[in-house]
């Protein structure tokens, strides 16, 4: 069964899973699109990190902080990467519970974190090949450019 846990800088278990997370996030988690480098930076700057987790295996994660603009606090999902599950059903594996979560479950464990601190907004980084993506889930640019071109890329 898939979870999404939630870890904030203070807590224990952040820095447990920020460590076993960087040992496999670019090639695993991020298959090997975002640069190891900016990786592990941004695993070590974040104040929170969301955790999917399936049968207790680490799928993927999302790094967040807290930012401010113009007086309103937001969150700011600096990078998300989330392993594919592959598409053929396996009998033996079967868990009795085999819920699966993606990307969008950890996307919405953000908002509810931003709804319990009451920040003004979710901001996010994203690649040109998850814009699409994003872009169904509701999140717009500010930039009217780069709004036209993920509407082109979501057609």
């Amino acid at each position: 069964m898939s979870d999404v846990l939630v870890f904030h800088k203070d807590d224990p278990e952040f820095l447990n899973y920020i460590t076993e997370i960087k040992k496999n996030a670019r090639v695993q988690y991020c298959q090997g699109k975002i640069g190891e480098g900016f990786v592990i930076a941004t695993l070590d700057e974040c104040e929170w990190i969301f955790v999917h987790t399936f049968n207790r295996d680490i799928r993927g994660f999302a790094c967040v902080n807290i930012n401010s603009d113009k007086g309103d606090e937001y969150l700011y999902i600096d990078l998300i990467c989330n392993s594919p599950f592959h598409s053929m059903a396996s009998s033996s594996r079967h868990t009795g519970d085999d819920r699966r979560m993606g990307g969008k479950a950890i996307i919405d464990r953000v908002i509810t974190l931003g709804l319990q601190l009451n920040v003004a907004y979710v901001k996010l980084s994203a690649i040109d090949d998850v814009i699409p993506y994003y872009y169904r889930l509701g999140f717009r640019f500010m930039n009217v450019e780069l709004e036209d071109k993920a509407k082109e890329l979501v057609e």
